[in-house]
């Protein structure tokens, strides 16, 4: 339980911070945000749907896997300078990210 509190804790405030990271470390301006936060989504969607379809005893395995290494791949996406890199850093830190919880488009 402590580990998901830590991990969401570290985690969340990168989405609140989606909008400069488009804007000035990869220079992709408002469609540039668009695309990180469809990414950010579909990665949700995605870990959602995964978690889903494990069966009962796998599932715990996983979610304390996924606790571990959505932090990782948060730093790694705070340390991209590449677009694509970044797209595809924050659709493997999705399931990371709570539902609902997105920052408005600023």
């Amino acid at each position: 339980m402590t580990i998901v509190g830590v991990a969401g804790l570290l985690t969340l405030p990168y989405v609140a911070l989606m909008p400069v990271f488009a804007k000035d470390v990869l220079q992709g301006g408002s469609r540039g945000y668009g695309f990180l936060m469809t990414g950010v989504g579909a990665g949700a969607i995605l870990g959602a749907l995964s978690a889903a379809t494990l069966h009962t005893g796998h599932r715990g395995r996983w979610l304390s896997w996924g606790n571990v290494l959505g932090p990782l791949f948060v730093a790694s996406f705070c340390l991209s300078r590449s677009f694509p890199l970044s797209l595809a850093l924050v659709i493997l830190a999705g399931p990371q990210t709570p539902s609902g919880r997105h920052s408005p488009i600023a």
